[in-house]
């Protein structure tokens, strides 16, 4: 049971949710275009800096229908890593309409430019399968598992833009299967604890709150169980419902708590 805050390493990129159930997020959710935006995490207690992530969505209309990429580019030195670190993120989805899971490419560096370590994923909808792969430094084998796909996972990387799928005048809690390392699913469930003013960089923003636990089974393990700070995350309450602020753990059992923030936000960026 203590390795199930690494759920919400978010070391990302990433990630999470609403008190709602996912709803057809329409054109107002994902518009053809692209959008950009930075967020920095940094400890809860601190002024020290993290790391630093800039990134950017990508909509793009064709003869099967809607696609949306997310690329992500960040720096700084994960509560995992034993170095500092830079990576560089490409996920891919298909809007149907909400965002459907369909790819993932990770690599991250040493601050010497040596790779660290590289991830792959690549979902095979017909089989309901993925195929996740991580290779580290060196000339080793990777190591590959197949794992169950369906519509409702998610790489933990989504799960602050993922709180554009739901519809927010529903008050049932929400789900989905995070894919939180190169062989793990686990169960997430979000609940939505009401309304709150939020400042961040980016500015003053109206928002639901939202706090997160993950699922073993049945069991739905609190944050008290699991011996953890609470984790909560902020999105805005106006559409197209975009993420602002995450505050809670950032790795396993005795990781420090963060607070991860929107720097800027930018939507209709030229491509």
């Amino acid at each position: 049971m203590g390795r199930f805050p690494k759920i919400v390493l978010l070391s990302l990129a990433g990630a999470l949710l609403s008190g709602a159930v996912p709803a057809a997020a329409g054109s107002d959710r994902w518009p053809v275009g692209r959008e950009r935006g930075v967020y920095t995490a940094r400890l809860r207690d601190s002024e020290a800096v993290l790391w630093r992530v800039e990134w950017e969505t990508a909509v793009t209309e064709g003869p099967e229908g809607r696609l949306l990429e997310i690329r992500e580019s960040g720096a700084g030195k994960p509560w995992e890593y034993d170095q500092p670190v830079t990576w560089k993120k490409k996920m891919r989805f298909a809007l149907n309409p909400a965002p459907v899971f369909l790819g993932l490419e990770s690599t991250r560096r040493t601050g010497a430019g040596a790779i660290y370590n590289q991830q792959q994923v690549r979902v095979d909808p017909e089989r309901r399968k993925m195929l996740s792969e991580l290779r580290g430094e060196g000339e080793g084998p990777p190591i590959r598992k197949w794992l169950r796909w369906t519509e409702e996972v998610i790489p933990k990387e989504f799960m602050f833009h993922w709180t554009r799928s739901f519809d927010f005048s529903r008050r049932e809690a929400a789900d989905a299967m995070l894919l939180v390392s190169p062989t793990r699913l686990v169960r997430m469930e979000a609940e939505r604890e009401g309304i709150e003013e939020v400042e961040v960089p980016a500015g003053r923003f109206l928002c639901h709150r939202l706090e997160l636990e993950p699922e073993l089974g049945l069991l739905k393990l609190t944050p008290a169980m699991l011996l953890v700070p609470e984790m909560t995350l902020w999105c805005t309450v106006e559409p197209p419902h975009f993420w602002v602020r995450y505050t809670g753990p950032v790795g396993g059992r005795g990781s420090p708590e963060a607070v991860i923030e929107l720097v800027s936000f930018e939507r209709g960026v030229a491509g």
